[in-house]
């Protein structure tokens, strides 16, 4: 392990496992958590981390520094594994972030100088470059790296897809395009193609088009959990983002059903809140009461946090006329904040409509005694 790299506990036993088992060449693949400098999005790589302890494999690179290349010479094997690291290296901020940039900026512009013709060396100076948003440099070197024709063909399709991540950053989308297009052709099963094309095409405003890639994004994310990567840096791509991207496309395209249709089953995949609520605005759009009961039933508790949004909720109700359900979101802020005295007042009030006269006394008596006890 490298020194910013954490071994995660549940991983241990499976470390354990692997540990003194073989005795020719084998190297071990661990997935890779590497969390970035907001200290909470985390993005997958992997690497390989174990290996035998075979005499003719070694390191290489000054930096990055790499043991496949020696691996592949003496035909030895790499082999998947259950064993999860945590990356602190690109979270780091303020001194320690420059030391690190200085060091590997000084390192791999020497690997780049001695060894001109070496194509990883590029790839890796290109990929420090795009980390610290010099793109038109980075894809000098990215450039240089797939003209040399070295790479094995798993990162000659990395090195396509990055390539053109930084073509898009500055507008060249034609080009962009291309090598997007030369990955997928290298290997179809993969995200991280599909969702540079997805973002061409939301970007020219094709979004029949944007929302074709993002359905491939799902397809293909579906077969590399079952099945595994065929890039070892390929991205995957949380389902209830997508299918959350996709209902977004489809309100652009004024198709509020499909729209409502895809932002309940991002909310089926990950209970955020934030889905629920586009799913509430569209059901008041469409004018929908089927749609308003199956939502109060999907969402099992509301928190502090929603209180303003159920109170807009009820508003925009009560205006369509849907008392009902009005009253559903009040009695929702009720169960959070018992004396709310805005959802006291208004479920009183639609209790009065809804002829339970009964219930409306109380709450109004409760509103009373709460303006009792403040006096």
């Amino acid at each position: 392990m490298h020194a910013d790299e954490r071994l995660l506990p549940d991983s241990k036993t499976h470390l354990q496992g692997l540990i003194g088992k073989e005795k020719y060449p084998i190297a071990y693949k661990f997935q890779i958590q590497n969390l970035q400098k907001d200290k909470k999005t985390i993005l997958m790589s992997d690497g390989h981390r174990l290996f035998t302890n075979y005499k003719d494999i070694y390191f290489s690179g000054r930096i990055h520094e790499q043991i496949s290349p020696s691996l592949k010479e003496i035909g030895g094997e790499i082999r998947e594994s259950n064993v999860n690291l945590l990356h602190l290296g690109y979270s780091y901020t303020g001194e320690k972030e420059k030391q690190k940039n200085d060091r590997n900026r000084y390192l791999l512009k020497k690997m780049v100088k001695e060894e001109p013709e070496n194509a990883y060396a590029h790839y890796t100076l290109g990929q420090f470059f795009a980390l610290n948003g010099k793109h038109n440099q980075a894809i000098k070197h990215y450039k240089k790296a797939y003209q040399l024709h070295q790479l094995p063909a798993d990162m000659t399709v990395s090195l396509l897809n990055v390539m053109a991540e930084e073509l898009f950053k500055v507008k060249d989308l034609h080009t962009c395009q291309k090598y997007v297009e030369k990955s997928i052709d290298k290997v179809k099963t993969q995200v991280g193609g599909y969702y540079l094309l997805y973002k061409l095409a939301e970007h020219r405003k094709e979004y029949s088009r944007a929302i074709q890639h993002l359905n491939k994004i799902l397809i293909n994310s579906a077969i590399i959990n079952k099945s595994g990567k065929q890039i070892s840096t390929d991205v995957i791509i949380e389902k209830d983002r997508v299918l959350f991207t996709i209902a977004n496309l489809y309100y652009k395209q004024k198709n509020r059903e499909l729209a409502y249709k895809n932002f309940v089953q991002a909310y089926s995949y990950n209970n955020k809140s934030n889905y629920l609520k586009k799913a509430f605005q569209l059901a008041i759009e469409l004018g929908d009461s089927k749609k308003f009961e199956s939502l109060f039933e999907l969402q099992t508790s509301f928190d502090q946090k929603d209180i303003h949004f159920l109170h807009n909720i009820g508003i925009n109700l009560i205006k369509k006329g849907f008392h009902k359900f009005a009253l559903k979101s009040y009695k929702s802020i009720l169960n959070i904040e018992p004396n709310n005295r805005l959802a006291l007042k208004r479920a009183a009030g639609l209790y009065a409509k809804l002829s339970n006269r009964k219930k409306a006394a109380q709450l109004v008596h409760k509103l009373q005694n709460l303006s009792k006890s403040a006096q």
